[in-house]
């Protein structure tokens, strides 16, 4: 049995992978209970969705999150936010048309009546043949 996160970074760390099982199996209740309603969503096209926009988006199947990898991933505290950054690769239908996104990310979390919620998501894609 896995020990139980104490510190904010080993919190936001289960938290991160919650959010990911939510996304690929399309439970939009458990999506929504990670996201704060003050979310700032920026995929990596520059398109921008409040919480209620991103959800309603995955609702309505725009996105269909097949698969997501995470592989580097630096978990920082700072000023009473987590910030996490990394690489990762998702695969996805976007309005049905299979896409493999390998992009950076900014994720922030902030604490919110005793619970951490996810504030900004940014992503930017990297180039086919882009150094790491």
């Amino acid at each position: 049995m896995p020990a139980t996160p104490t510190t904010p970074s080993e919190r936001i760390a289960a938290l991160e992978e919650a959010r990911y099982r939510a996304m690929i199996a399309g439970d939009l209740a458990s999506l929504g209970r990670f996201l704060s309603d003050r979310l700032t969503y920026t995929h990596s096209t520059a398109l921008t969705e409040s919480k209620a926009e991103y959800l309603a988006s995955v609702g309505k199947g725009v996105f269909k999150y097949r698969d997501i990898k995470v592989s580097e991933r630096t978990i920082r505290e700072v000023a009473g936010a987590v910030l996490v950054t990394g690489r990762i690769t998702i695969d996805v239908l976007i309005d049905g048309q299979p896409k493999l996104l390998q992009s950076r990310f900014l994720n922030v979390w902030a604490e919110e009546g005793g619970e951490w919620r996810m504030v900004a998501w940014q992503s930017t894609p990297i180039p086919a043949g882009a150094a790491h």
